[in-house]
């Protein structure tokens, strides 16, 4: 094992810890929460923006932006508020063992996506700063680095292929 494993098994050991503390379905709805926060914020934002000026004399522009953040914010709080009743219930129907252990998988799984887009582009220009021989003896490295691309193209192979198209009062900011 040399720096580079060491530095990934480090990061990869605190997402799996993370993962545990946290559950599966706190994980879950973190991420949850990004998505349809930034969905809602997007596309419903507008009905904030309509409700902020019947109490506000700002720009239009100041005006929606602060209905963005406000929907972003509303939306990630109900799905997050939602993510920790439902730990609530998996703890009374003594699933709390089970989503401790998913979460620790999702958490390192989460960790290795990240970490592969990343070594992704310090693939790129590792040799500015890192030795082609040390990326090489890495154990590590490149696995990291495929399951991170092969997970980044299906996203992306999805959203592409996904008619998505949603009805808009007002475009977007």
């Amino acid at each position: 094992m040399n720096t580079i494993d060491i530095i990934l098994a480090i990061l990869l050991a605190l997402g799996l810890i993370r993962g545990i503390w946290r559950g599966l379905i706190i994980e879950l709805g973190t991420l949850l929460a990004f998505v349809l926060g930034i969905y809602g914020a997007m596309y419903f934002s507008f009905y904030a923006a309509d409700a902020l000026k019947q109490y506000v004399s700002w720009n239009a522009q100041t005006t929606k932006v602060v209905a963005y953040v406000l929907t972003l914010m509303a939306v990630m709080f109900a799905v997050m508020f939602l993510a920790k009743l439902l730990t609530k219930v998996a703890k009374m129907v003594a699933l709390g063992f089970v989503n401790r252990a998913l979460g620790g998988i999702f958490g390192m799984l989460k960790v290795i996506v990240i970490l592969g887009a990343s070594l992704s582009f310090f693939d790129k220009t590792a040799h500015l700063w890192l030795s082609q021989e040390e990326v090489k003896k890495s154990v590590l490295f490149q696995p990291v680095k495929d399951i991170g691309n092969f997970v980044y193209a299906k996203v992306l192979n999805s959203l592409s292929e996904t008619d998505f198209n949603p009805v808009k009062k007002n475009t977007p900011l």
